[in-house]
């Protein structure tokens, strides 16, 4: 892949399964979409987990320094991680006080994008996967 811009700047569909270890409670994301554009990523849906239901969101910030790669950043401009899919899959380490993050992604065809997340430390013991399923393109890109 040599233009990751213009594979991620689309609308997808969510779909997301969250496993805490700790508790053995499991949950889902219903109605799941992702929209990233004007340099922001952002999550939406409901969240079921553990009785609970509800919406949620998540918002980050993108920006592409080159065709192929991308940095993710949270909204008040920390770095998060960044994103090169030229071979089809990247994996990712971000330590967040006691917890460490350690993700994989990886493109599943041409039309969508595989996301499992890891989170150890002494306040979780998370696994994450996600998939993304490009609803379609935003046109000139984000």
């Amino acid at each position: 892949m040599t233009d990751l811009r213009a594979f991620l700047c689309r609308r997808w569909r969510l779909a997301r399964r969250i496993e805490d270890r700790r508790s053995g409670a499991v949950g889902e994301v219903v109605d799941g979409r992702v929209h990233i554009t004007g340099g922001r990523y952002r999550e939406t849906g409901r969240l079921r987990m553990a009785g609970h239901e509800g919406p949620f969101h998540r918002d980050y910030l993108v920006r592409f320094p080159d065709p192929w790669r991308a940095e993710i950043l949270f909204e008040d401009g920390r770095p998060f991680h960044d994103l090169d899919l030229r071979a089809g899959t990247w994996a990712v380490r971000h330590q967040c006080g006691g917890d460490l993050y350690e993700g994989r992604f990886s493109v599943d065809g041409g039309s969508a994008l595989r996301v499992a997340w890891r989170v150890v430390g002494p306040r979780k013991d998370l696994r994450i996967r996600s998939r993304l399923e490009a609803v379609y393109a935003n046109g000139k890109g984000c």
